[in-house]
């Protein structure tokens, strides 16, 4: 038993709701009512580390069932480390469609430094050549590593990993990015992760992810 509320403004669609002692926030845009409303009747909890044997999409501590063809898809999950707060991880699942362009792991890797994050007001990248291979979910991909400069100045860091996706795949192979950063900021007291340390948990992350 639980209750819901569910909301709209413009183009964006959401609710949220209560299950299982967890409250559950879902705001999409742009989203349909109807695939709002799917989403509320299918969303469950689920266990840290839980595989669910039925198709959907697993985010952190929730799964939504689902057996719709999944034409369209661009899911992000954010983490924060209860060891350092100070550290962000994102991770983008993006299907290939046929009318979007498609950029190299390369071209994606600079195209997200330069215009899609707006992680500060400069980012200077390591390294004479910064483009290194990288493999994320055991396919092959760039990686770089940058100091960032924000507005105010301060500096901080960051790690990237872009996987170009496949259209012509026989299996579903969607563009993937990883994201790695340092915000001093939100270090709530304790001591920053440096540079080296940064990138080591970008480059351990990268190895862990595994889609299924």
């Amino acid at each position: 038993m639980h209750r819901a509320l569910r909301g709209r403004a413009q183009r964006t669609r959401g609710f949220y709701t209560y299950k299982n002692g967890t409250a559950i926030a879902f705001v999409a845009t742009p989203a349909s009512e109807q695939n709002t409303v799917y989403a509320l009747e299918n969303v469950r909890t689920r266990a840290d580390g839980e595989i669910p044997p039925e198709p959907g999409v697993c985010l952190p501590g929730l799964f939504v069932s689902t057996n719709q063809p999944d034409d369209v898809r661009s899911i992000g999950v954010t983490f924060r480390l209860k060891a350092h707060p100070d550290v962000l991880i994102f991770f983008r699942d993006l299907k290939v469609l046929k009318n979007q362009p498609r950029l190299t792991s390369r071209q994606m890797n600079e195209f997200v430094w330069t215009s899609d994050f707006g992680v500060g007001k400069a980012v200077k990248l390591h390294g004479v050549f910064p483009w290194r291979s990288v493999k994320l979910d055991g396919r092959e991909g760039v990686g770089s590593f940058g100091t960032i400069t924000r507005k105010d100045d301060s500096t901080d860091y960051g790690y990237l990993v872009t996987v170009q996706g496949n259209l012509d795949a026989t299996t579903d192979t969607p563009d993937l990015l990883l994201y790695v950063e340092r915000n001093a900021a939100a270090a709530q007291g304790k001591t920053p992760v440096t540079a080296d340390e940064i990138e080591k948990i970008g480059e351990e992350v990268a190895a862990s992810i595994k889609r299924r």
